[in-house]
């Protein structure tokens, strides 16, 4: 009996991504737009919840919205968001801001 070593293998979707430069008329992607690319890479990696998504070969460490909005916040002084999803839809974070006002 012959195994196929495909059908031992979980199935996945590869979506890449190779512009054509040409049609631009650009001889190389420039530094501003591979952050763009990039910056979009991680947005998708922060809301398509269950998929392993990788650039340039790397897997992005985000699993998570949460982890995701965490990117944001971690260096900044705002506080703590709270996470709301919509059963089967998107999810949101909520920053509360409370600012007090200090007249003489």
């Amino acid at each position: 009996m012959q195994t196929n070593p495909l059908s031992q293998q979980r199935e996945f979707t590869k979506i890449s991504f190779r512009p054509d430069l040409k049609r631009f008329d650009m001889d190389s992607i420039d530094d501003d737009l591979e952050s763009l690319l990039r910056k979009r890479v991680y947005d998708m990696a922060g809301v398509v919840p269950g998929v392993k998504v990788f650039y340039n070969g790397e897997r992005i460490a985000i699993k998570s919205f949460k982890e995701y909005v965490e990117l944001f916040t971690e260096s900044r002084a705002v506080p703590m968001p709270v996470f709301h999803q919509v059963p089967y839809k998107e999810q949101r974070a909520i920053f509360i801001y409370v600012f007090h006002s200090h007249r003489s």
